[in-house]
Formats: structure tokens, sequence, C-alpha cells
């Protein structure tokens, strides 16, 4: 089990699993959760996590390798027991061994009562049974209650602070606004040319202003049905500059960037510049995406799509009633390659790629079983892409891709109800309305009793 709520918490667990890897295999990640202290009130929150591995280190051994991870992260161990710490690595099992010593108690003695603990361990071992109290893992879960001391987030670095997107279903809806810089995106292509770099910076803050955007998704090459690639080189120029200026605005402070694109070199220098987050509609066609995102510690979208933008029209083969376990089998198979790569899991959101590969009757199958779709990829959170895309208009006979405004609500609206963590849209400041009132309706969240 690691823990910290000090400093940087998320880099400070990153950093001790990097160094856990010296003696350790490590064979399963929990997701990472925010938890409320227990025992010491008085003191920040924790981040958590748990890790599965193997080791050929003995018990003792393991804990003196450790103790030494903690020193040389700085951790005061002459504070108060149980009280803030920068970091804590502590043994919960060693296979179904018990021992007991004056420094190391296994299982973990206090593991029963302790939700930050055992909501972590339902990720990996669920079924894993306690050699004394012989109650498994998931026993131990009800007999808590399913404590709602704990939230999964997703973290990221926003102006050098840690920042903490919740992506659960007791969280808000995250409106992600669209910026296309390209001259041949499907409904607003050559709208903010991206060397009016004055233009641009007004209409983004409008949005902020108006629609009190949380997330702005920059795009500079058009992933519309049939577009044409565009070189790396030319992708840079058009993002680069805008990224550049906007963190240098202090009215965009608090709003993340995240960058919509599979190549990896623009990827890494839109990040190196302040960008927060890669929205890759190819889920890691690039074979050094996942690198640079490891790299880089940040969250990434991963989008299902078949073939490119030329034929993916033409890959849309689904059986019908099983067009979602497909979308997911075929996903999961991107997630299990991102996780090997260095990803952590907690850095991982899905979208089931609405309109790419899928036709009308797909894309309403998505949505109607939408609300099945996070069960199907092991729960990771997931994103919602419908703004003013094709079938809506076939739908509502309306051609013309700005005037799907209503159409488009009603898609966000099934999003927000399926428990969607992050909707993407064009129309930021009506859909802020769809999303507030949908988080008010089915999360309870947003408004106050009269």
């Amino acid at each position: 089990g690691l823990g910290s709520n000090l400093g940087d918490r998320a880099r400070n667990i990153q950093v001790a699993l990097q160094k856990l890897k010296s003696f350790c295999n490590i064979i399963q990640l929990s997701f990472l959760y925010e938890t409320r202290p227990m025992y010491v009130m008085d003191q920040p929150k924790y981040l958590n996590c748990v890790c599965k591995v193997t080791t050929t280190l003995e018990p003792t051994s393991l804990l003196q390798e450790l103790k030494k991870i903690e020193d040389a992260l700085g951790r005061d161990h002459t504070q108060i027991r149980n009280g803030p710490r920068i970091i804590d690595l502590d043994i919960l099992f060693f296979g179904s061994r018990q021992i007991t010593l004056s420094t190391l108690v296994i299982p973990h003695p206090q593991l029963h009562e302790r939700d930050f603990v055992v909501g972590p361990m339902m990720d990996i071992a669920p079924n894993l049974q306690h050699p004394i109290l012989k109650k498994t893992i998931s026993e131990m879960w009800v007999h808590l209650d399913k404590c709602l001391g704990i939230a999964p987030v997703c973290p990221t670095v926003l102006n050098n602070k840690e920042t903490l997107l919740h992506l659960h279903n007791r969280s808000k809806t995250y409106l992600m606004s669209i910026l296309n810089l390209t001259p041949d995106s499907f409904s607003d292509g050559g709208d903010l040319p991206p060397q009016n770099i004055e233009q641009i910076i007004t209409h983004v803050r409008n949005l902020v202003t108006t629609a009190h955007i949380d997330i702005l998704d920059i795009g500079g090459e058009s992933t519309r049905p049939g577009a044409l690639p565009v070189s790396t080189e030319q992708e840079k120029e058009r993002i680069l500059p805008i990224i550049k200026s906007l963190r240098e605005q202090s009215w965009f402070n608090n709003v993340l960037i995240s960058v919509d694109t599979w190549k990896s070199e623009v990827a890494d220098e839109a990040l190196n510049l302040g960008a927060n987050i890669i929205n890759d509609v190819t889920a890691g066609r690039d074979p050094n995406m996942f690198k640079v995102v490891a790299r880089h510690s940040v969250p990434i979208v991963l989008m299902h799509t078949r073939g490119n933008p030329i034929d993916m029209n033409n890959l849309s083969d689904f059986v019908e009633g099983k067009e979602l376990p497909t979308i997911a089998t075929e996903l999961n198979q991107r997630i299990t390659v991102a996780l090997k790569e260095g990803i952590y899991p907690w850095h991982i959101i899905t979208d089931p790629g609405i309109g790419f590969a899928k036709k009308i009757q797909h894309n309403l199958h998505i949505l109607q079983h939408l609300s099945s779709w996070k069960q199907l990829v092991g729960n990771y959170p997931f994103l919602v892409g419908t703004s003013r895309k094709r079938f809506i208009g076939t739908i509502c006979d309306q051609p013309d891709p700005k005037k799907r405004i209503f159409g488009t609500s009603c898609t966000v609206a099934a999003a927000v109800q399926a428990g969607a963590s992050i909707v993407r849209v064009h129309d930021a400041v009506e859909m802020s309305q769809v999303v507030k009132m949908g988080d008010a309706i089915w999360r309870g969240i947003g408004f106050v009793n009269e």
C-alpha cells in the first residue's frame, strides 16, 4: 500500500513506484484515490493506491527496502504516529503468510478497518481471502458499507501545482470545449485561423467567462471522415503558439489544456509548453505516444476507432446487439498496451468513439447502453464526444452542423445520465447549462436546497 498527504502527493507515489521496480516486479496497480485521514483527523487528505508485486526478497528485507524509499523521499519518522507524511509504504499481505514481529505484522493488523486500503484492493484483488479473518476483500468492503470517504482521482499538473480531476459518478461532469485550428474540420473549419492569435485568445476568454469551461481541447488536424493527414510540422505550427499564448494569460490559470493529436512529437512539445492532457483518437497508434505520455505522467484519452479518417466509414461492421462489447474489447487491447508502456491506471480515460467507424444505428446503440460502458472497460472513466455529428443532423434533418445544438444537447444529457466524466462540445455556453441540469438531476450536485 502507498500513501501520501504532503507536497505533490501524486508525484511522491509515482516516484516511489519507480523506485520499487529496482527490487520488485509490479504486476498490477489499483486506481488512485483521494481519502480522508483516519486516527489523526487534523491533517490534509491523502492519496492512496495499492499494488501487487513479485519479489525475491523475504518480508523483513522487503520492509528494509521500503524504509529506504521512504527515507529517500524525505519522510520524517519522528512525526506522530498516523500523522502527515510525504510517503508511506506498507506491506499488506505476503502471499498467505502470517508474521508477527516487533517491527512487522503481516497481514497488516488494521487493514480490515481502513477504507483507503480495502477500496483500492477491490480494484485488483476483490476475491483475496484474509488468512486470519477468513473474509475476502469484497466482504470487508461490504462491512465498511462501501464507505464514501474515498474517491478515485486523475492527477495532473497545472501551473506547477498538483491538480486532481474527480472522475467518478458522484462528481461533476467536466466540460471540454473544442478549439479547432484547422481549415477543414467538419463544422467549424477555418472559423479560427491559427495565425489570428488575438482573435483566438478573445474567443477562449469568452468561453472561460461565460461557459466556465474546465478543459480546452486544441486540435490542429481534422479527423472528420475523408480528412487528409497533415504533417507534424504543420500541426505544431497551428497549435503550439496558441498553447504558449494561453499559458501566459492569468485568467486561464485554472483551465486544463487537452491536445487532440495522435502524433507523439506534437504531444511532447505541447506538454512541454503547458498542455495537461493528450486526447488521442487512435489510442496510441504512434508507437512512441505511450512512452511520451508516461514520461510526462499526464492523463490520456484513448478513443475507439478503426482505420483512419479516409477509410474508417468502410470498417463499421458490427454484429447487431454486440456493438458495445466489441468496441470495448478492441479498446481494452489498447489499454493493455498503454499499461505495459508505463502509463498509470489513474491516467487513462476512455472514449467509445461515437461517429468514428460507426453508422447511425451503432452510435444510437452506444448512447442507449452507455451506462454499461465503464464496466466493460475495467471501470476507467470515460469521455463522450457527440457534438454536431452527422448522425444528429440526419436524425434531426439538419444539414448545417452549427444548427444541431438541440440534437447535441439531448446526447450530452444522455452522457451525463450514463456517468460520463467529460463531455466534449463545440457550443460550450449552451452545453454548460445542459451539464449543470444533468448533474443536478442525476448526480444531485450543483445546487443548494431551499
